[in-house]
C-alpha cells in the first residue's frame, strides 16, 4: 500500500510517496503553487507534473494535499476534483496546507503554526480540529 502527502506552499511545493510502513518511496520538490499567486490552472498543472514525477504507474490507497490558498471555497473544489479524476479509487482529501503538521501527528492534541509567506495557527483537541 502507497500514501502521498503534498504540501503546496507559496515558496515551494513538496510531494512525498511513502509505504504502509512509513518508508519514503519517493520524494518531489517543485517551485511555488499558490492558486492565489499562480493561477488555479497553473495550480492544477503543478499538482500533475508533481504526481508524474512521483508516483509513475503507483496507485496510491489515500491522498492528502495540503494546498495554501486553495484550503477551501472554489479553489478547494477544483483540487479535490482533479485528485479524484486522477486516483478515482483512492481516498481523497485536501485542505490548507496547515493541516499536514496536524494529520502527521498520532496525539489527539496538536497544534501547527505556519510562519512562512502567510501564517496560520491550527489546533486539534481531543481529536477534534479546532
Amino acid at each position: 500500500m502507497y500514501f502521498v502527502g503534498i504540501d503546496v506552499g507559496g515558496t515551494k511545493s513538496d510531494f512525498l510517496l511513502c509505504d504502509e510502513n512509513e518508508n519514503e518511496i519517493s520524494r518531489v520538490i517543485l517551485g511555488a503553487g499558490n492558486p492565489n499567486d499562480i493561477g488555479i490552472d497553473e495550480c492544477i498543472t503543478l499538482l500533475g507534473a508533481g504526481l508524474d514525477a512521483l508516483c509513475g504507474d503507483i496507485t496510491p490507497v489515500a491522498v492528502f494535499a495540503g494546498v495554501s490558498g486553495a484550503g477551501y471555497g472554489e479553489y478547494a473544489v477544483r483540487v479535490r476534483d482533479f485528485l479524484k479524476k486522477r486516483f478515482p479509487n483512492s481516498i481523497i482529501e485536501n485542505g490548507p496546507d496547515a493541516l499536514n503538521l496536524i494529520y502527521c501527528s498520532r496525539s489527539k492534541n496538536a497544534g501547527a503554526l505556519i510562519c512562512g509567506t502567510g501564517s496560520l495557527l491550527f489546533l486539534r483537541v481531543g481529536g477534534k480540529l479546532l
